[in-house]
């Protein structure tokens, strides 16, 4: 996972108008693009999937392991919410700063919120 930088809200409210969410294999976030944080935002740039869309799609891209339990998927990708947002306890202990972000569920589909 990358550290938060103050351009991050910007970077993605350009991102919501106008998508180019990957370049040299890493999302504006600074994410690598075959990894779960990647994929995760890329799935909340969309605002297309439900966290069970998105454990779908990670179990399908070989990004979540098919004997991992749902709870657990479920608990990861929650994790990254966070990190987005507020950031996470693990993120605290390793010095790493949150994106602060808002994301938000409309419709059972999870999205980046920058109004």
């Amino acid at each position: 996972m990358s550290s938060g930088l103050i351009q991050d809200w910007n970077e993605t409210k350009e991102q919501i108008r106008n998508p180019n969410p990957l370049s040299e294999g890493r999302t504006w976030l600074r994410h690598a693009e075959n990894a779960q944080a990647g994929k995760i935002d890329i799935m909340l740039l969309a605002g297309t999937y439900s966290v069970e869309d998105m454990i779908t799609e990670l179990r399908r891209s070989g990004l979540f392991d098919q004997n991992r339990s749902l709870s657990q998927c479920r608990k990861r990708i929650l994790n990254h919410f966070s990190h987005l947002q507020n950031g996470d306890s693990w993120n605290r202990n390793c010095g790493m700063k949150p994106h602060e972000l808002k994301i938000k569920e409309i419709n059972g589909k999870w999205r980046f919120i920058v109004d």
